[in-house]
């Protein structure tokens, strides 16, 4: 996939490509671009993050999940891998996939 594409790609094509991707990329509204590869800081920055909160949360009802999984901000259509999220109660997932939470 390149960098951004001119053209309109919908949430469906962008989710197929996305599964044969190498690299991770990110959905805005038709527009798709490629993730900024992460660096040794960041990378540490995300772990001590996930660490933090999984001790503060443990024996409570929330989950943590990392960067593996994707996220749909419906309002606007944007699907993005954040570092970490928090999800409270039962994850709810996009019909169909097992790769796309609702409800960060």
């Amino acid at each position: 996939m390149s960098q951004s594409n001119p053209r309109f790609i919908s949430p469906q094509e962008y989710l197929r490509r996305e599964v044969k991707a190498l690299e991770k990329h990110e959905y805005f509204e038709g527009n798709i671009t490629q993730r900024d590869p992460s660096c040794f800081k960041h990378s540490l920055i995300t772990v001590n993050g996930i660490v933090v909160f999984h001790r503060a949360l443990q024996d409570s009802e929330f989950q943590i999940f990392d960067s593996n999984l994707r996220i749909l901000a419906s309002k606007i259509t944007f699907f993005t891998y954040p570092d970490f999220m928090i999800v409270r109660g039962t994850e709810k997932l996009m019909r169909g996939r097992d790769d796309v939470l609702l409800n960060p």
